[in-house]
């Protein structure tokens, strides 16, 4: 590993804070990668289980790989870190245990935004689970009117791709969102008109699911009300706490009725 960088394509900057054991699986996916025009930021909290002994074996002479310690165990201010760090054109965020799909992911996210002409950010298909569900892929992608609508964002941030320079132009993530950080950034960028958004219909990356706790889920509508209000106003966070919570008991009454209507006798 060294300290020497230079511009670069994609900077992939992986947030080391929970799940420290999975990180190989994530750099092992990006370094099969045939496209080699980019370098990997791991960002570690202090908090975190992580065998730097391992990694060292694994990557000893990869020139592309930095390592930072974060003095906070708070996802935005490590995100934030990793990039004041980049060099890269474009920026990734990832968490351990997300992988690429392919070999080839990053030489089709290249030659999209060159074909696309450099867009200001990349949204992605990407894998959505859920707890006793199918696995199912999203083909949609982020829009304000969209999210007022259904209540869903339709994006990952592992499955997103910023322009650098945008992202640290609207001041990076806002640390004072806990788990929200990434909606508020993209509702941002989205709301510039002067910025282009293009959609990559290709799964890139896929991830590792795990289930939030009672508590994450508070902080998570928390955020996501206080990141409404802050970026589309009062009237449409109303409309949008309301649609949303019929959206929620449409859906527990539909797998109630589901439930009572083909009980076994």
């Amino acid at each position: 590993m060294t300290e020497e960088k230079k511009d670069i394509f994609l900077s992939i900057i992986i947030i080391a804070s929970k799940f420290s054991y999975k990180i190989l699986w994530t750099l092992n996916s990006i370094f099969e990668q045939i496209e080699e025009d980019f370098e990997v930021i791991i960002v570690e909290s202090k908090f975190s289980q992580f065998d730097e002994a391992t990694l060292k074996e694994h990557y000893k002479n990869e020139t592309k790989l930095f390592q930072y310690h974060s003095k906070k165990n708070k996802r935005t201010y490590m995100m934030n870190k990793g990039l004041k760090v980049a060099q890269g054109k474009y920026v990734q965020f990832m968490f351990e245990g997300n992988v690429y799909l392919s070999k080839y992911s990053i030489f089709y996210l290249t030659n999209f935004t060159q074909t696309m002409k450099n867009p200001d950010l990349v949204f992605t298909s990407y894998v959505s689970r859920k707890p006793a569900e199918p696995i199912r892929i999203t083909t949609k992608f982020f829009s304000l009117k969209r999210f007022l609508k259904t209540g869903q964002t339709y994006f990952k941030i592992h499955s997103s791709f910023f322009l650098r320079k945008v992202l640290i132009e609207v001041g990076g993530f806002d640390e004072n969102y806990e788990l929200r950080q990434d909606l508020d950034v993209i509702l941002k960028i989205c709301k510039d008109k002067k910025n282009k958004i293009s959609f990559l219909k290709r799964v890139l990356v896929d991830y590792d699911y795990f289930q939030k706790n009672t508590n994450e889920n508070i902080i998570y509508g928390k955020d996501t009300i206080k990141i409404l209000y802050k970026n589309a106003g009062v009237i449409k966070t109303i409309f949008w706490v309301i649609l949303h919570s019929q959206l929620k008991i449409l859906k527990i009454w539909k797998k109630k009725l589901k439930a009572i209507l083909y009980k076994p006798c």
